[in-house]
């Protein structure tokens, strides 16, 4: 194999994605976030290893004697490279879907006692009121579906003008890795320290953001009856429901040009510093229904003692 010339290492570069996550790392970290690049993990189910582009954390302490109450953001980014326009198909969300889970909150308690002295208890995201301050649950349209549009679109462009048709090369391989990195350390926030009887009080959440990053253009098409318009966008809501292998249920992934990253970001941590304060309020009831829950949790994994009898 011949010595590749830089002009050449340079054309590979700029045609893949590495270039995007070095680039979005520096400005994650800018940010206030521990960034590792392709992280990787094993699927508990499958057992088969992946990695995603960027893996970045930020926490958050809760006491202030530092007794292990924590709440940590965790972006989620897969990184695309498009050279051609990606189209969101967008419908306007219907009322009845303002009740729906948007976000992907993990961790204990997943529900608040809101009185230690009843069992009645209430959803960790409503007890937090997330659905009134979080932008998922504020987004008035979102899309299901999406296109990538590439040169070759039969030839009736015309002369001197460009000829596109609708591809889905980036659909299935980009979510897919996207949220099975969010289904995966979703569950490591929920499983965290829970058979370890001295943090069973603790508060451990964790929000988790799963965000499809694009370098190139990104437009919305937003569907209404019979007609639809087309915008240029740089942040929207795409909204996936799976179910096959390990992933079950709906997703809300971030849609993200890297020219609003920063933008991004600041919303983030803005969303966040608002959970962390009301966790930090109320930190003390939020520790109480930790170990009720965990006690639950151990109660219902005793099983009644077995004996084998030897007959002779």
């Amino acid at each position: 194999m011949r010595k590749p010339t830089v002009a050449q290492i340079k054309s590979a570069l700029e045609n893949s994605a590495c270039l995007l996550g070095q680039r979005s790392s520096t400005v994650i970290e800018n940010n206030g976030f521990q960034v590792t690049p392709n992280r990787q993990y094993h699927e508990k189910d499958t057992g088969v290893s992946r990695e995603i582009d960027i893996h970045a954390t930020k926490a958050a302490e809760l006491s202030e004697d530092n007794s292990g109450d924590t709440y940590e953001t965790v972006l989620l980014i897969k990184c695309e490279n498009n050279t051609t326009p990606v189209v969101f198909f967008t419908h306007e969300r219907p009322s009845a879907a303002k009740t729906a889970k948007y976000v992907e909150l993990a961790g204990h308690p997943t529900n608040v006692y809101e009185n230690p002295h009843k069992n009645a208890t209430v959803p960790i995201e409503q007890y937090l009121h997330i659905k009134d301050f979080h932008h998922n649950h504020k987004a008035k349209w979102t899309a299901r579906q999406f296109c990538e549009l590439k040169p070759g679109g039969g030839g009736r462009g015309g002369a001197g003008k460009l000829d596109l048709c609708a591809s889905h090369d980036i659909s299935h391989d980009s979510i897919e890795d996207v949220l099975s990195a969010t289904n995966h350390f979703s569950s490591e926030l929920k499983n965290r320290d829970m058979l370890n009887k001295v943090a069973k009080d603790h508060v451990r959440l964790g929000m988790i953001y799963p965000v499809l990053l694009f370098a190139g253009p990104i437009f919305e098409c937003r569907i209404r009856g019979k007609k639809h318009n087309i915008f240029e966008r740089a942040h929207l809501t795409l909204q996936k429901t799976v179910q096959t292998g390990p992933l079950k249920g709906t997703y809300n992934v971030d849609i993200v040009h890297e020219d609003y990253l920063s933008k991004f970001l600041k919303l983030v941590n803005k969303e966040n510093d608002t959970i962390a304060d009301l966790l930090t309020r109320n930190c003390d009831l939020l520790k109480v229904s930790s170990e009720k829950e965990f006690e639950a949790l151990e109660a219902k994994s005793k099983l009644p003692t077995t004996y084998a009898v030897k007959w002779t």
